[in-house]
């Protein structure tokens, strides 16, 4: 018997119109869709592993966390429940800042987040099966308030493989070079498929679009 491909592209996940700043127009939304597309399957993406230098927004060690990537305006974290999506927008805004004998205008950065949590139902996530692949000859360390001596020797994959995600089932993540980003479940022979249950959180409602994409309606 042959292995079963379930595939699926990732971070097809797009504000609507109006959360990408440009209410009212479908033609430039499809527009924004299209060169997130085009960055997904130009920009080299790789997952950096997690040694303890992702922290929470309080500065907390996030050890559930096992891989990040990123690419423009998005951030993708590999968890021990599957993923998040962290979607950022900066705008910048001009202030009229008056002083004792003048006035004057300043700018400064107004930054929006959307977060998207991708809940494997059922799945098990665990650091022992993971088998990484491609790593990259350069290597990252950080120096920061929650590990002053500092973490070294942090290294980047292309290719990430989680074993027995569900029995029988692997999950995996790589570059397509024609897609981008992507992952697929791989079914043994034995296995069932219907085991792959993925539930999506959001703040904001979701949406299925035809294309398969999942907007939010913020």
């Amino acid at each position: 018997m042959k292995n079963i491909f379930f595939s699926s592209i990732l971070l097809l996940l797009f504000f609507n119109p109006a959360f990408a700043g440009v209410a009212g127009n479908k033609r430039n939304a499809s527009s924004l869709k299209d060169k997130a597309q085009q960055l997904m399957q130009t920009q080299p993406i790789r997952f950096e592993e997690n040694k303890g230098q992702i922290t929470d927004m309080e500065s907390n060690p996030v050890p559930f966390v096992l891989f990040k990537t990123s690419a423009q305006g998005v951030d993708m974290y590999i968890t021990e429940k599957g993923l998040t999506y962290v979607f950022v927008k900066m705008e910048e805004e001009k202030k009229e800042i008056r002083g004792i004998k003048e006035t004057w205008e300043g700018e400064s950065e107004k930054m929006e987040c959307e977060r998207i949590d991708m809940e494997l139902k059922g799945a098990s996530i665990k650091k022992e099966n993971i088998v990484k692949e491609k790593m990259s000859a350069d290597h990252s360390q950080y120096f920061l308030p929650h590990c002053p001596s500092g973490i070294s020797d942090v290294r980047s994959y292309e290719k990430i493989t989680i074993k027995e995600v569900y029995p029988g089932i692997d999950w995996i993540f790589y570059n397509s070079e024609k897609k981008g980003l992507k992952y697929d479940f791989i079914v043994h022979p034995g296995a069932d498929a219907k085991q792959i249950q993925l539930v999506y959180h959001s703040l904001d409602p979701l949406q299925l679009t035809r294309d398969g994409s999942i907007e939010i309606k913020a």
